[in-house]
């Protein structure tokens, strides 16, 4: 990072802002028959070091989906769920649509320890089918806000005044906190995690809704600010029918546990290394199954690949499209 031009990276500052920051990257990408990737990226953290990064790891995982749809060649790749060894083609773990389905970034990490970064690719793949699991199966329970939960919120110092939180255990022993953000009765930023404990993942989740909530507040461009009064509207008593039927829980109520099961159904879970930068030590590694949702579960990806099986077990209520990223 030290060749490229200041400006490409930097840390957001904010005197309001103490002990939160907001580490981003706009570096270069490549161009492929699909499209041109991803070349910016963006992490928070209240280390300002540790903000970019993570943020230049998360570019590289978009960088390295690109590069394998320019080969033929072949790589090898580890069925976690069986310990089966297989070779693949390369392209398989590129963007677009694949053998097993559309893939994104979904499932992807970067990083120099290999038992960190094979466990953050599985859980991010879980957490986007967990949302699905969500959004579509209306699978789920509400986590009860108390004191604490109100104060962490308020360190992050949101835009945001009006936040819903979800709590999602359909594919795994990990709870996947889902963080939405309303403002004026809109939605304005959303946030994710599956981690090893409920605390880890509630924080993971503000984090990403920070982030989010910072790209999004007066762009444009971004993807809440083009939705319609009437799509704001449908999401809210969407989430209104959650609240009012959703199972409450506290945060204490979900105990920790160490190693992380997928449910019983899934036997599919491959990974493989689509990337190495050698001169920092940092491997990049993509995750894929032909039983979930390699995708974020919006309704277009839904629809190239309605034959997998999450869809067919958990698909209910189709009538709004995803709008938590």
């Amino acid at each position: 990072m030290i060749f490229t031009n200041k400006s490409s990276y930097g840390v957001k500052s904010d005197m309001f802002l103490s002990n939160i920051n907001i580490g981003y990257v706009n570096f270069s990408r490549v161009k492929i028959k699909q499209g041109t990737t991803a070349g910016s990226a963006f992490s928070v953290d209240e280390n300002k070091q540790l903000s970019l990064i993570k943020s230049y790891n998360e570019y590289l995982e978009r960088l390295f989906l690109g590069i394998p749809l320019s080969t033929n060649k072949t790589i090898s790749s580890v069925n976690l769920e069986k310990n089966i060894v297989s070779s693949r083609k390369y392209s398989e773990f590129g963007y677009g649509n694949h053998e097993f389905g559309f893939n994104d970034t979904t499932g992807t990490s970067s990083g120099k320890l290999s038992e960190v970064i094979i466990q953050k690719a599985l859980t991010e793949l879980i957490e986007k089918n967990e949302v699905f699991c969500f959004w579509y199966g209306l699978k789920g329970e509400k986590l009860k806000q108390d004191k604490e939960i109100h104060d962490l919120i308020n360190d992050y110092n949101f835009i945001s005044n009006m936040f819903k939180i979800y709590v999602v255990r359909e594919l795994s022993n990990y709870s996947t906190v889902i963080v939405m953000g309303f403002l004026e009765g809109k939605l304005l930023t959303s946030g994710v995690c599956c981690s090893i404990t409920m605390e880890q993942s509630l924080i993971l989740a503000l984090k990403e809704a920070k982030g989010i909530e910072w790209q999004t507040f007066n762009n444009p461009l971004a993807k809440a600010n083009k939705f319609s009064d009437k799509l704001h509207k449908q999401i809210l008593k969407k989430v209104k029918f959650m609240d009012e039927t959703y199972k409450v829980i506290t945060k204490d109520s979900i105990q920790a546990t160490k190693y992380i099961e997928t449910a019983d159904w899934i036997n599919h879970v491959e990974i493989s290394v689509i990337g190495d930068d050698i001169n920092r030590g940092v491997k990049t590694i993509k995750c894929i199954s032909k039983q979930l949702l390699n995708s974020v579960p919006i309704k277009i990806n839904i629809e190239r690949q309605k034959d997998k099986e999450i869809i067919k077990r958990y698909l209910i209520d189709y009538s709004i499209d995803c709008p938590i990223q």
